[in-house]
């Protein structure tokens, strides 16, 4: 291309094609002269924020009567012209659009100054149009703003979309700017890579232990030109919600246990939780303290003292001012405990058997247990000491001891079952497993009985009726004073047996029965028998 104006340049017998016939070829001289540049139309001045754009419009008319194809030519990349090419009518004008779009910022330019441009419009008339551009690129505007609700003790992870708006691949430094506080934890990688004209997502995690408002930005920045894309970013924290819910099931006077772990985020600060629960039946430690970047456990302990039928929803809520509020739901279920203790008896018909039952109750306030037989009908059982009703003070740590004794007084052979129930509506349910076996009544004696004497033999019917007992001695030397008698339930009476000696062989043994047919089953027959010895009379021979 010419330097100097005034030149000019000649190219002989240039070969030209004809298209519509390849084999016809016509001849050309192709004369050139360099003219000085035209003077400048006008200035057009722009001033965006980087990779953003800004449109001004230039206008064209033709004056002539015949048609005008115009091709704008511009030298630099940061301006584009629209369209690129344009077909002007006679007398009528047209419009282009001029677009700065600079991609990098003034300041960051080699000499730190506006851009310049310019943009030649050759006319066919041998004029030209000369326009004079002149570009600033202030600073980019943040490529998004991010708003965002987080509960409390949540992590969050938020999405970044970044863009390389340039041909060649960029790695990006990135830098999270927030004002933040202790308790807040905010992480990410430190760079990334964006290969040319694409995108990339860029993550990174937020998470506030307490209600906050935070606000901040995250930037890339390219190290090497100094060009950067950043978003603004705010995070308002809500309350927390349930960091856990733990189930927690046992029978009653069982203890259940759980361990709840905390961290501590902060780096230079021991914090110190506070427990509190609104449920009587856990127990927590009042506080604990989790040392800096450590963490800290609590014991959760469940004893329930009363059953529950239904699953019981209680909260636990851990605390400090450094990391706000930590709610748990705990889940509590009850089942039976069984029986607590089995006792057996035994005893013969007509005798009884007294033991002393035990219990340890827990409760933290007066306790007053009623005890009952869970079978409504008559039973062979019987608390002997006191009341049915047993009042005991609060418990300790351990726990405080009931003792209450129970008599077993058979009235029928055999095997028998009852449960005993000693409840209390703090302290709760407590049930025994009673058995008793009765045997055949026990054989008694021997009673002593001079000749021409009596003894006095007691006898109390056993049964819960009235009964009719047969007596008899099996021997002719001892006679009971009568054969038969209606004893009243429960009555003891005394039979009288004498004995009179037929001969001089001693001593003289002998029995007295005392039988009945059992109450509810006639067919069995129950006896008693005591033995007899009939002793010489020493005085009375004399």
């Amino acid at each position: 291309s010419p330097a100097v104006a005034g030149r000019s340049a000649v190219i002989e017998r240039v070969q030209c094609r004809v298209r519509e016939d390849p084999k016809c070829t016509l001849e050309m001289n192709v004369n050139g002269q360099c003219v000085d540049r035209p003077p400048v139309t006008e200035a057009l001045k722009f001033q965006t924020n980087v990779r953003k754009t800004q449109v001004k419009q230039i206008k064209i008319t033709n004056t002539t009567g015949s048609p005008w194809k115009l091709k704008p030519q511009l030298d630099n990349e940061s301006w584009v012209i629209s369209p690129s090419f344009m077909e002007v009518k006679p007398q009528d004008s047209v419009t282009f659009d001029v677009s700065y779009q600079p991609t990098v910022t003034t300041k960051n330019l080699p000499d730190g100054q506006p851009e310049q441009g310019m943009i030649f419009i050759p006319l066919p008339t041998g004029e030209a149009r000369l326009y004079h551009l002149e570009g600033i690129a202030d600073p980019p505007k943040p490529s998004g703003e991010i708003t965002r609700d987080v509960q409390c003790k949540t992590l969050h992870t938020e999405k970044i979309v970044v863009t390389n708006w340039l041909k060649k691949p960029q790695k990006f430094k990135v830098a999270r700017a927030f004002t933040t506080d202790a308790g807040i934890v905010i992480k990410g990688l430190d760079d990334i890579d964006i290969p040319p004209q694409a995108s990339r997502d860029y993550k990174f995690t937020f998470m506030s232990y307490k209600d906050a408002k935070v606000t901040g930005t995250v930037t890339f920045t390219n190290e090497d030109t100094g060009e950067y894309l950043f978003y603004n970013c705010t995070f308002k924290t809500l309350p927390a919600a349930t960091v856990d819910t733990i189930t927690l099931r046992t029978p009653v006077r069982q203890k259940a246990v759980h361990d709840i772990t905390v961290e501590n985020p902060l780096v230079d600060k021991q914090v110190t939780l506070v427990s509190k629960c609104d449920n009587a039946d856990i127990a927590v430690a009042p506080s604990f303290t989790v040392p800096p970047c450590g963490e800290g456990k609590l014991t959760v302990t469940y004893f329930p003292l009363v059953m529950r039928p239904q699953e019981v929803v209680a909260r636990l809520t851990l605390s400090c001012p450094e990391l706000g509020d930590f709610p748990y739901v705990l889940k509590l279920c009850t089942t039976h405990a069984g029986a607590d203790k089995f006792i057996r008896f035994q005893c013969p018909l007509g005798s009884s058997q007294t033991q002393t039952l035990r219990l340890t109750h827990f409760a933290k306030a007066n306790a007053d247990f009623v005890c009952k037989f869970v079978d409504p009908k008559p039973t062979t059982f019987v608390k002997t000491n006191g009341q049915y009703a047993i009042k005991c003070p609060p418990a300790g740590p351990d726990g405080a001891e009931v003792s209450f004794d129970v008599t077993f007084e058979p009235s029928k052979i055999g095997d028998v079952k009852e449960t005993l129930s000693v409840a209390s509506p703090v302290a709760g349910e407590y049930t025994f497993s009673l058995a008793g076996s009765c045997l055949p009544p026990e054989r008694q004696g021997p009673v002593d009985i001079k000749s021409g004497s009596n003894a006095q033999i007691p006898f109390k019917n056993v049964f819960a009726e009235n009964v009719t007992f047969s007596i008899h001695c099996d021997h002719a030397a001892f006679a009971v004073n009568k054969a038969s008698e209606v004893i009243q339930a429960k009555k003891a009476v005394n039979f009288t047996v004498t004995f009179k000696a037929v001969d001089d062989v001693f001593p003289v043994r002998g029995k007295l029965i005392v039988s009945c047919a059992s109450p509810g089953d006639q067919d069995k027959k129950v006896e008693w028998v005591y033995y007899l010895r009939g002793l010489k009379n020493e005085g009375k021979e004399k």
